[in-house]
């Protein structure tokens, strides 16, 4: 993880791309899991139950802790909070808003991939997630580094 860590560093340099980064990987997970949790959910209902959180979301959010758990114990937890706290605010839009809550996930998840494009015709460089999915997947960690890095906890 560490790898793909510092080559998201070198193509996220400049301090308004970094910025913007740091403002549209929340939005674009909250998106994403939001319109996850559109998706039909029969199959997962069928394995879970018919709980609030049977859904695809869920099943993406566990999927990122399994993969974080194998690359970095230590980012886990944070990357696990990041995460529970996107599904459980997609529950709340969802209850809160449900007339509105399809349009609120598109506008979410199209305003993090904006901002994140922004971030990199401000750096004149491509998106790091073209060139690797693994680099979606680090996204949060990314984030949650500059604090591992203040504090000198390891990865």
């Amino acid at each position: 993880m560490e790898n793909y860590l510092d080559q998201y560093d070198l193509d996220h340099a400049a301090k308004a791309n970094v910025v913007l980064h740091i403002l549209s990987i929340p939005l674009l997970y909250i998106g994403l899991m939001g319109l996850l949790w559109l998706l039909p959910d029969d199959l997962i209902k069928s394995w879970m139950g018919d709980l609030p959180f049977a859904n695809w979301a869920t099943v993406f959010a566990i999927l990122m802790l399994v993969y974080y758990g194998s690359e970095s114990f230590s980012m886990t937890f944070p990357t696990g909070g990041f995460l529970l706290g996107c599904l459980f605010l997609v529950n709340r839009i969802s209850l809160f808003m449900p007339e509105y809550f399809q349009i609120i996930m598109a506008v979410t998840f199209i305003s993090g991939i904006m901002l994140m494009l922004t971030g990199h015709l401000i750096e004149g460089n491509t998106r790091a997630m073209g060139n690797d999915f693994k680099y979606f997947m680090i996204t949060p960690a990314w984030i949650f580094r500059f604090v591992f890095q203040k504090f000198d906890i390891p990865l």
